[in-house]
C-alpha cells in the first residue's frame, strides 16, 4: 500500500520540477519555451516510468 501512496507525488512533482528548471534554463538563454516543452516532455516521461517500475515492484511483492 506504501507503494502507491507516492504515486501522486510521481505523477506530479516530477514534471513540475521538469518544467521549472526547463523554465530557469530558457529564462537565463533567452530560449523560451523550447528547454521548458522538452524538459516537460521528460518528466512526463520519467514520471509514467517510475509509475511503472513502481507498479511492477508491487506486483512482485504480492506475488510472493
Amino acid at each position: 500500500m506504501q507503494d502507491f501512496l507516492s504515486i501522486p507525488i510521481l505523477l506530479a512533482a516530477i514534471p513540475i520540477a521538469a518544467c521549472l528548471v526547463g523554465w530557469l534554463v530558457d529564462r537565463k538563454l533567452g530560449t523560451f519555451p523550447w528547454f521548458t516543452i522538452i524538459l516537460l516532455s521528460a518528466g512526463f516521461i520519467a514520471g509514467a516510468r517510475e509509475l511503472w517500475l513502481t507498479a511492477q515492484r508491487a506486483n512482485e511483492k504480492h506475488d510472493k
